[in-house]
């Protein structure tokens, strides 16, 4: 029974890794929320793929953030308060992740769904996400999450990691190109040895993934190690993860190792391939995921 208690894995209360994607929110009515965001040309992590694609992770964030200002903006969650992510998945066309001249206009539709409150209080909801580029549907995701004030936080987590604790040493990455990085500081696996295993390695002085202060490994951290183990898993070179389905069960600390592993899962169709990734700490499975991956060539 304790296990049931464990909080879900990532807060998604750091600075966005993508920066400020989402610049303005309206009501619909009291479920339903229409947003503008954008797609910038240059990202310090998730850049174009082949200059030709926009990173499908941007839409995790994108996701993530759009959640985030429907519960401030129309669920009026107080600035400080947690939120702690259960899944994020999404679906994309590949032809609405073309990159255009100037940044990318987008329009996301968020309705809320299974809301529940503590009181007046929003303690949870899942929100599903439309993504339109024009009036062209592109992609579709949702996240679901807990909201808890900074003092529910620290007593369901416990003693959090002192923010001021030396990092453990970083463990020498894979290479590179394998992941679809060129910068060795965006690797997030090490080599194990073993085949189809790799060790999680998270910088938390990273200007981009982390919060210095942050207690756990955030979720878009998990997110990129997942799409990089299964790139390498799937052989195939340069990938779009078109499909990306995630859930977390516990925290992944900073401090101790944890163990990413992925497999290809079934047969590839429609010139797809799909991947299931895991990530375990402490012998326990924290989070997990399946991705669709479209290879992908320069022009």
């Amino acid at each position: 029974m304790a296990v049931l208690l464990e909080p879900p894995v990532v807060t998604a209360q750091h600075d966005a890794p993508a920066g400020e994607l989402i610049t303005h929110c309206q009501a619909e009515d009291d479920r339903t929320y229409e947003l503008s965001a954008r797609w910038p040309r240059e990202h310090g992590l998730f850049g174009p793929v082949l200059e030709r694609w926009h990173n499908p992770l941007l839409a995790a964030e994108i996701i993530r953030q759009s959640a985030l200002a429907v519960a401030h903006t129309g669920f009026a969650v107080p600035q400080g308060h947690r939120f702690l992510m259960w899944n994020l998945k999404y679906t994309l066309s590949p032809v609405g992740l073309r990159v255009g001249p100037a940044p990318t206009g987008l329009t996301v539709r968020i309705v809320c769904r299974d809301v529940k409150r503590s009181g007046a209080e929003l303690s949870s909801m899942r929100a599903t996400a439309d993504l339109y580029r024009g009036t062209a549907l592109i992609g579709r995701g949702e996240t679901t999450f807990t909201c808890v004030s900074p003092q529910e936080y620290e007593r369901l987590c416990g003693v959090n990691e002192p923010a001021t604790a030396p990092a453990p040493e970083l463990p020498a990455p894979v290479s590179p190109p394998l992941v679809g990085r060129t910068d060795p500081a965006d690797v997030l696996l090490a080599p194990t040895g073993t085949a189809g295993a790799w060790q999680l390695r998270v910088d938390r002085a990273h200007p981009v993934l982390c919060d210095p202060a942050a207690d756990s490994v955030p979720g878009m951290a998990l997110m990129e190690a997942m799409r990089q183990a299964a790139q390498i898993a799937a052989g195939c070179g340069t990938v779009l993860s078109l499909d990306f389905a995630s859930e977390f069960t516990r925290y992944v600390r900073f401090d101790r190792p944890a163990l990413v592993t992925a497999e290809v899962i079934g047969s590839s169709h429609g010139g797809g391939v799909p991947v299931h990734v895991a990530v375990e700490q402490d012998g326990e499975l924290a989070a997990f995921g399946t991705l669709q991956l479209q290879p992908v060539r320069s022009a």
